[in-house]
């Protein structure tokens, strides 16, 4: 495969930051600088002063998808899977394989429990009584399974895109996609609806440190947020993680902005979310490898982790190398975790379990538990478990266990910080290796993936300034099959041109191979979009309909068919040609247009974002009006 130009690739220095002391983890050898900036003394800076000279460039590695397979049942975007430990017993989700894993780990005896096809287990809570309760994701239910025996006790309808589980005050807490928060009896019996937030809820966890609490952490994938909730369903505050300056950058550089929150998981002091942050600056397309960088912290995407208390909140360190990072494990002091970045799955050099490194200052940098890099010789031999890793929980001793997708399979960590060993336990299962799959959650070998912007197939919330205009991300879920041509300016006429202008040229990725191709645009086409929750007002979501189909506002005319577009590229008065997108999911879409202008629904109908009566008639509607109408949008 052809490699990118020299003047793209990464200086050795970052690299081989092991021996060279780099400007950010996951790399061992980074450290601050002691020395204070006089013009902003916050900012973590490294000790650019005592770095060695930087050697020639060297390649950056390049992900190997080996022979393309295309899986007949297509497995899920990342994202799902789980692992939790209670004593002696780890408990996993395998939502490629629908079904429940429990394993002895000292006997490492496996028992399987299997699920309904199509169920996509997700987060686990366990209640202390011998049961986990588990989420699944595409059955809008929850599953409680009996520990001893590897049996499902009950399944129990929640809502219909139900995502975060938690135990506390002998309740049963799910927070769903759809904003809805649900409480169940622990014992069995219905779901009663607790109240409802805003829309891209994921994880959730109690406040409180012992089984009783009067509030939860809730957080929301796309924003970051974390939303702290009375357990009586009222909203208590909304916290977003700090933004900060870029580690060794000028103190006027642009402050990251956080987004896409992975996983959120408790701690002592009360919880840590593994989310990424983004560059709010421009990117020029006319550059080549427009979204990679030379600089593992410097492309448009870079994993980080925030701290929350009921009253404080803190950002750490950028990690550099933790492309889709999936998964955080935090030790039961609190003083070590794990991050899983799945996106280096298909990179031999680059590790995909990243600890903090116990007894650095301030958690200034993350290392890879392997800390060979390209570059290093020989004596670094790459010391991750074998397979494609999903999840991972430290067990009660402190022992690090790691979930692995493919091949199916637990790794209990031993042996010493230097020199780690892994024992694993096979979890047996079909294959579920997928081509498509995997170039979408591939890093490129810049620090990037498709879906560090297209998280589980969606979209990051984000309006990116490109030289030309801004771009709000679009969806992939269930808006791609039979709605080419593609981009906002509909100037791409199909997949495969898609992927080769993404993936190989502005994400700097190798050239991919036309049945890889074909591979990625089969799965891609078959990611279903997230089921809308049922409208709260059914009367004024059916009279939205009758306003949206009727002649007089002639939205209907460009947003046909079962994907609501026809396809075609209009100026509808926002002063350039642009494509009509799908309207398939638009409930979690916002914000809106475009450019994003419209942060609801409701700020479409402003003349000066959505467009006036060239995008549909819509002027002449009343605020009730437009309402139904907004009722019925957000229930496609």
């Amino acid at each position: 495969m052809a490699r990118r130009p020299k003047r793209s690739l990464r200086p050795a220095f970052v690299v081989v930051a092991a021996l060279a002391g780099a400007a950010c983890g996951p790399l061992e050898g980074t450290f601050l600088d002691p020395s204070p900036d006089k013009d902003n003394p916050d900012e973590d800076r490294c000790c650019t002063s005592v770095n060695p000279p930087m050697p020639e460039p060297v390649p950056p590695p390049a992900p190997k998808f080996g022979p393309t397979i295309s899986q007949a049942d297509p497995p899920p975007a990342l994202g799902a899977a789980t692992l939790v430990t209670e004593g002696n017993l780890a408990i996993g989700s395998d939502p490629d394989r629908d079904r429940v894993v429990i394993v002895d780990v000292p006997q490492k005896s496996v028992k399987t429990v299997a699920l309904t096809k199509g169920d996509e287990p997700g987060r686990i809570a366990l209640d202390g009584l011998n049961r986990a309760h588990v989420v699944l994701r595409g059955a809008g239910s929850i599953a409680s399974i009996n520990l001893q025996t590897g049996t499902v006790i009950e399944r129990r309808a929640v809502c219909a895109a139900p995502r975060g589980i938690t135990f506390a005050n002998a309740k049963l807490f799910v927070a769903c996609a759809g904003g809805e928060l649900v409480s169940l009896p622990v014992s069995g019996g219905a779901s009663t609806l607790v109240t409802k937030l805003d829309r891209d809820l994921r994880d959730i966890v109690p406040a409180g440190a012992g089984p009783e609490t009067t509030e939860l952490f809730i957080s929301r994938m796309r924003s970051a947020e974390v939303l702290v909730v009375g357990v009586d369903g009222k909203l208590v505050s909304r916290r977003q993680p700090p933004t900060k300056p870029r580690m060794n950058q000028p103190p006027k550089s642009s402050p990251r902005e956080p987004g896409v929150a992975w996983r959120m998981v408790k701690t002592a002091q009360g919880v840590r979310l593994l989310h990424q942050a983004a560059n709010p600056g421009e990117i020029d397309l006319q550059k080549p490898a427009a979204y990679a960088s030379i600089d593992p912290c410097g492309g448009p995407v870079v994993g980080t982790t925030s701290t929350f208390t009921t009253t404080t909140s803190e950002i750490g360190p950028l990690l550099g190398d933790a492309v889709v990072p999936v998964d955080l494990a935090v030790s039961p002091d609190g003083s070590r975790y794990a991050v899983i970045a799945a996106g280096n799955a298909h990179i031999e050099e680059l590790s995909q379990v990243q600890a903090s490194q116990p007894g650095i200052p301030n958690e200034s940098c993350m290392v890879q538990l392997s800390s060979q890099r390209i570059g290093l010789n020989a004596r670094f031999p790459n010391m991750d478990p074998p397979g494609e890793h999903v999840a991972a929980a430290f067990q009660s001793n402190d022992t690090l266990l790691v979930l692995s997708r493919e091949p199916a399979a637990l790794h209990v960590r031993g042996g010493t910080e230097e020199q780690p060993t892994w024992t694993t336990i096979s979890l047996g299962g079909a294959s579920k290796r997928d081509t498509g799959h995997a170039i979408l959650h591939s890093n490129t070998g810049f620090g990037i993936a498709c879906a560090s912007c297209h998280p589980e197939g969606g979209e990051d919330g984000r309006t990116w300034s490109f030289a030309d205009g801004l771009r709000r991300t679009q969806s992939l879920r269930g808006t791609l099959d039979g709605t080419g041509p593609y981009h906002w300016r509909g100037d791409i006429p199909d997949l495969t041109s898609l992927t080769k202008g993404a993936f190989s040229e502005r994400m700097g990725g190798p050239q991919l191979a036309a049945d890889q191709v074909a591979a990625l645009a089969k799965w891609l086409v078959k990611i279903p979009a997230l089921p809308a929750s049922p409208p709260n007002d059914s009367e004024a979501a059916a009279r939205g309909k009758t306003l949206f189909e009727s002649s007089t506002t002639k939205c209907a005319t460009c947003h046909s068919g079962n994907r609501f577009t026809d396809n075609v590229s209009y100026d509808v008065g926002t002063g350039e040609t642009l494509q009509v997108p799908s309207l398939v999911g638009l409930a979690f879409r916002a914000p809106y247009m475009h450019d994003g202008c419209a942060k609801t629904l409701l700020d479409r109908f402003d003349a000066k974002c959505g467009g006036g009566d060239k995008h549909g008639t819509t002027s002449q509607l009343t605020t009730e009006e437009k309402l139904d109408l907004a009722a019925y949008l957000e229930s496609l």
